[in-house]
């Protein structure tokens, strides 16, 4: 008979070492799997916040040339990464002068994240390299486009109608590849 105390090995509960480590194995290579399709996810997201906030910026920068009745420009840089939004100059005697706004959110030049750059212009046909879009105080503008790029993430296109509510984003996702009208 055995006594309360005795060891039967059969009867113990556990993992061996060896089982462990192969399922340690599995995890690791279940994560360096999943690594580089997130950061892929992040590159991505970081483009679609970006086209969106961009196609934001020009909703409002068309308001306000409604609001207040005078022209509002957004300037983008050569390199295509940073863009601002300027005001005519409400004195008759400067014409086509622009200045800031007076607001230090608005004035700072928005910058795109790396990677991310506007390409071109495309008004009339013809596809230019970044340049101011003016915006009137009457809403009614020449239709246009914006075209972005994203390295990894793709490209998408915010499109400016004629009229005052029409921006459109395209190519971002599914979700907004349908134009989104704001």
């Amino acid at each position: 008979m055995r006594g309360a105390a005795s060891f039967d090995a059969r009867n113990q509960g556990g993992f061996t070492l060896v089982e462990l480590l192969l399922v340690c194995c599995i995890i690791a290579t279940l994560v360096a799997i999943s690594l580089p399709r997130l950061g892929g996810s992040t590159r991505s997201l970081h483009f679609e916040e970006s086209v969106r906030n961009l196609a934001d910026t020009i909703r409002y920068a068309r308001s306000e040339a409604v609001r207040r009745r005078l022209k509002v420009r957004l300037n983008v840089d050569e390199s295509g990464r940073e863009y601002s939004l300027s005001l005519q100059h409400a004195g008759n005697s400067y014409g086509e002068q622009f200045t800031d706004f007076g607001d230090a959110l608005l004035d700072t030049p928005q910058t795109l994240p790396d990677g991310v750059r506007i390409e071109g212009i495309e008004a009339g046909g013809r596809i230019t390299k970044p340049s101011p879009i003016l915006f009137s105080p009457n809403g009614v503008g020449v239709p246009s486009a914006l075209r972005l790029v994203g390295g990894m993430a793709g490209e998408a296109k915010i499109e400016i109608g004629p009229w005052y509510e029409e921006v459109f984003v395209r190519g971002v996702s599914e979700a907004g590849s349908t134009p989104e009208k704001g």
